[in-house]
């Protein structure tokens, strides 16, 4: 005869079984001290079935991109919905193709034309006399400067009348801002010859990603027809950053 050993309920086993009590699944009720019978055993294996049948299991499902957890399940199954209100946009160092972050390559970059040359006459409207390109990566901006010598042959006369050359940078062959100009002049008085001085100029432009092109524009004002003026020995520069500060 096979003999059962006397389960005696301790505290610890009290504090249990009064968990399962106010859970609603046992109703017997038990202290510290008594001897557990066949019945009331029985009865703790079913109330600690039924506890553990509703418990929430360890999550295990997906939703596919595009779509997000709606519910979750006792089993640990979800149920998904489609995302419908999700926008993203991309900050500075990123670009982003869908819903696809990534790194831009769009470190800094220089362009150059050096000319080694003089000197190429300026007429009296706005003409391209130089021009740089440069591949811009991404958007952010382009910084274009020019410096060479400018220079004015002048016939000595009694005319104050001025002389000047003016030149400017712009996105558009033979065309100029009236502001972005600048001005190298000669007064009528000065002494007769060829006068030459350098000049420069630079202007900041916001670009897209892609190809840009760049002119150096000039036009020159010349009272008499046996002056001229032209312009040499110049550089173009175009530096691409892909912000500002």
């Amino acid at each position: 005869m096979k003999s059962i050993a006397m389960i005696t309920v301790t505290a610890a086993l009290t504090m249990l079984l009064s968990q399962l009590a106010t859970a609603g699944s046992i109703t017997d009720t038990y202290s510290t001290g008594d001897t557990l019978t066949a019945t009331m055993l029985d009865n703790i294996k079913t109330a600690v079935n039924d506890n553990d049948s509703s418990k929430q299991d360890r999550v295990s499902g997906v939703c596919a991109e595009g779509s997000s957890i709606r519910t979750i399940n006792d089993d640990g199954t979800v149920e998904c919905q489609t995302d419908s209100d999700t926008t993203y946009s991309a900050g500075n160092g990123l670009t982003l193709i869908g819903t696809t972050f990534s790194a831009s390559d769009a470190s800094p970059g220089v362009a150059f034309i050096d000319e080694n040359t003089c000197c190429t006459d300026v007429p009296a409207s706005p003409t391209e006399m130089q021009s740089v390109t440069i591949d811009a990566p991404g958007a952010g901006f382009v910084i274009v400067s020019y410096s060479g010598i400018c220079r004015l042959w002048h016939v000595n006369a009694a005319s104050n009348t001025l002389q000047t050359i003016k030149i400017a940078i712009s996105t558009t062959s033979g065309s100029v801002v009236a502001s972005s100009l600048k001005t190298f002049s000669l007064p009528g008085n000065s002494g007769g010859g060829m006068h030459e001085a350098p000049c420069s100029t630079q202007q900041v432009f916001a670009v897209s990603a892609g190809t840009q092109t760049y002119y150096l524009n000039a036009e020159a004002t010349l009272p008499r027809v046996d002056e001229t003026a032209s312009i040499g020995w110049g550089n173009m520069n175009a530096l691409y950053v892909p912000t500002q500060y």
